[in-house]
């Protein structure tokens, strides 16, 4: 099958594990924002995420299972042979015996420590976890992983003085690796049991500075205060109040708009609440319905000057009015019923430059933004305000605020601010294949600005590399795909404006020169000029910015990221694309 097939055989939508692409011993990532098992808050596994807003410090690789296995690296966890394979630190002293089946420890010296030395593989990363509990002392005792030497490379520290389970996650960086207890204070004492250290195949991405950590979101409303448009800009030619009408949905609270006897622009604007939309094509969508009189609802963007994409819905009849749609980059609208006299009025536009907000207007049905007089009696009931990216409708979803909003089950993301944001992984061992193929579920945000979606070594220049980024330049709309042996072949996609929501693929083959960029299932560009000799190389992955934050920060959000280390075709290659498309909200 071709992979321009435009049926592409999506009609099924079969469970599909991306991880078995992995079963012969690929190279490659896999990761997951969608599920929070594989997160953690910090760097250094500590805290697990277990809410949207919170910021993600390590994404473990699902390729390999994200799961742990491989044997226990640490002799005698659980101290049933007394203090065997345990030791006083070199410095940091610390006397131990095992009190009920447990090992206590006491500080001779401030952080006197108590420790083990095993066995670990450079680049590999592993899992910590012991039971710890404080039985003295002013400092709150600390399971720690010393990389090198006996200091602190890794903590995670309690004040329970009953046994707590701790965690920590860490990638060794020589063939030897220390874990222990620390009392943390002179003279403190606190007891350890259960202790267990082994590996976490895969290449698990991580940032070690807090400020600089993507943050996992799963909004797809842009507009804010939709559970209450009375703090929405309100025109003094309508007035807004709460009412007790049940919504349409169900749930939620329902404000009606009644104009005044004034005559003038009857509406009300989101934009005083929500941040400006930049250009790109956009869904508005409202929920409303007749309290009185026979008023029309027009939908429209405010800060956009005059001649913009409009539409004019009629509550009564329930259809869009002939006529009464227009303006500069109006896309489509339509009104649907949900029963009970209530319609959801829809509206898509692609808004050729920033600036423009939500405008819901009270209209006579006689085009864009009509100035008139109110009667004081006409008035609707509105419901779910939603603006949201891309071309369709959806669910809608109530927004508080840019950080409180329902989560209704909406495709997860990693959002990174353009900025700082950025994740990176030890060095991946591309160096046994010269094929490449890259799965990206994106959302951008800008295309002011050059950003990294992925990338493999700190920059273009490197043999073995290659990278997926947008734009190809500030202020054009290209993604853009590229590999290197020893030389380096680029292909860019069509235009594709943000906003832009997307399943993107790059694949290449260096010896059998080739090099593609797909949008949405679809190849877009190709070519088979050289890449030069060679296989991929042996470098840090980086995800959302070039060398870890030092340069083109993406602005937008990662839905799916899957990099695997061989050719991608046939049946693999569309059933892949179709669980990243499900996974992004995006239909192919």
């Amino acid at each position: 099958m071709s992979e321009n097939t435009s049926d592409r055989r999506r009609r099924r939508k079969p469970q599909f594990n991306p991880g078995r692409l992995f079963a012969n011993g690929e190279q490659g990532a896999w990761y997951d924002p969608s599920d929070f098992a594989t997160l953690y808050q910090d760097s250094a596994g500590t805290t697990p995420v277990t809410a949207l807003g919170q910021p993600v410090g390590l994404m473990l690789d699902k390729s390999q299972g994200a799961v742990v296995s491989g044997p226990e690296l640490v002799t005698n966890g659980d101290f049933s042979d007394g203090t065997t394979g345990w030791v006083s630190g070199s410095t940091l002293t610390a006397t131990a015996a095992v009190v009920n089946e447990a090992l206590e420890v006491t500080a001779t010296v401030a952080f006197g420590r108590y420790l083990q030395t095993f066995n670990t593989v450079a680049g590999a990363t592993y899992v910590v976890s012991a039971q710890v509990r404080k039985i003295s002392g002013f400092e709150d005792p600390y399971l720690f992983v010393a990389l090198s030497g006996e200091g602190d490379s890794a903590i995670v520290k309690t004040a329970s003085t009953s046994f707590v389970n701790l965690q920590l996650i860490f990638t060794a960086t020589g063939s030897t690796t220390k874990v222990g207890l620390c009392p943390n204070s002179n003279g403190g004492v606190a007891s350890i049991d259960n202790v267990s250290v082994r590996e976490i195949p895969g290449n698990h991405a991580s940032q070690s500075t807090s400020t600089a950590r993507p943050t996992v979101q799963a909004r797809v409303n842009l507009s804010v205060q939709t559970q209450d448009v009375t703090n929405w800009t309100v025109t003094s030619y309508v007035e807004v109040s709460a009412e007790s009408e049940q919504g349409p949905l169900g749930t939620g609270t329902v404000q009606s708009m009644r104009e005044t006897i004034s005559t003038g622009q009857h509406y009300i604007s989101d934009d005083t609440v929500a941040p400006a939309l930049d250009a790109g094509t956009y869904t508005m969508s409202v929920y409303a319905k007749i309290k009185a009189g026979t008023r029309y609802l027009q939908l429209r963007p405010f800060g956009l000057g005059s001649g913009v994409a409009f539409a004019n819905f009629d509550l009564t009849t329930g259809s869009v009015v002939s006529g009464g749609t227009g303006g500069t980059g109006l896309d489509s609208a339509s009104i649907e019923s949900v029963g009970d006299g209530w319609y959801r009025c829809i509206m898509t536009a692609t808004f050729a430059s920033s600036g423009g907000n939500m405008m819901i207007i009270m209209s006579n049905g006689t085009g864009e933004l009509p100035l008139y007089a109110g009667d004081t009696t006409s008035a609707f009931y509105v419901y779910g305000p939603q603006v949201e990216v891309g071309t369709s409708a959806t669910t809608y979803q109530r927004v508080t605020t840019a950080t409180d909003y329902e989560d209704i089950g909406l495709p997860r993301y990693l959002e990174f601010d353009g900025v700082d944001d950025a994740m990176s992984t030890a060095s991946v061992d591309f160096s046994a294949t010269d094929e490449m193929s890259v799965f990206a579920g994106v959302e951008k945000l800008s295309d002011a600005t050059v950003g990294i979606i992925a990338e493999l070594s700190t920059t273009s220049g490197v043999d073995g590399y290659f990278s997926l980024y947008t734009p190809e330049a500030a202020g054009f709309s290209k993604y853009v795909y590229g590999s290197r042996g020893t030389s380096t072949a680029n292909v860019t996609s069509n235009n594709h404006p943000a906003p832009d929501k997307a399943v993107i693929t790059g694949k290449s083959n260096i010896s059998e020169p080739s090099v593609s960029v797909r949008h949405d299932g679809v190849t877009e560009n190709s070519s088979t000029a050289t890449q030069g000799t060679g296989n991929y190389g042996n470098h840090p992955l980086y995800i959302g910015a070039r060398n870890n934050g030092a340069s083109f920060e993406f602005n937008g959000r990662i839905h799916q990221l899957i990099i695997r280390g061989a050719t991608t075709d046939g049946s693999d290659l569309i059933r892949l694309e179709d669980y990243v498309a499900n996974k992004t909200g995006v239909t192919l």
